[in-house]
């Protein structure tokens, strides 16, 4: 079983974008960049979500799942439908880069790509558009 404080540890430090302490966490193998919560959420996921582009790229670095999906089915680029909309195309670029499925469908059946498009915003939308 996970250590919860190296969990929620891990998981906050990316969600607030703590990249400097997150790489310190990692570098030192003092947790594992794709330990979950309860609802399978990872640091990853967390960091897609608030957008914080530095984070992604130090969980990223660190081989982090990049199509790890939560309870619900999620992978982290579903997460792009709450991060901030000024942050959503660079985030997109740099999940596609890595690897992260646009296909990727949750639970319901709905995909990656289907989601951000009807919820991003418009630069992302266009951004979908020109990859067809």
């Amino acid at each position: 079983m996970a250590d919860q404080s190296k969990l929620s540890s891990l998981i906050s430090l990316a969600y607030y974008g703590e990249s400097a302490e997150i790489y310190e966490l990692l570098s030192q193998g003092a947790v594992d960049p794709n330990i979950t919560d309860a609802e399978g959420m990872t640091a990853l996921h967390a960091a897609v979500q608030q957008g914080h582009l530095d984070v992604v790229r130090v969980l990223i670095a660190a081989e982090a799942s990049i199509n790890r999906r939560n309870t619900a089915g999620l992978t982290p680029i579903f997460m792009l439908a709450g991060c901030p909309l000024d942050r959503q195309v660079a985030m997109i670029g740099e999940l596609v880069e890595a690897g992260a499925s646009l296909r990727a469908a949750a639970r319901n059946g709905v995909t990656a790509e289907q989601l951000l498009f009807d919820v991003g915003g418009t630069e992302l939308r266009e951004w979908l558009a020109a990859r067809h």
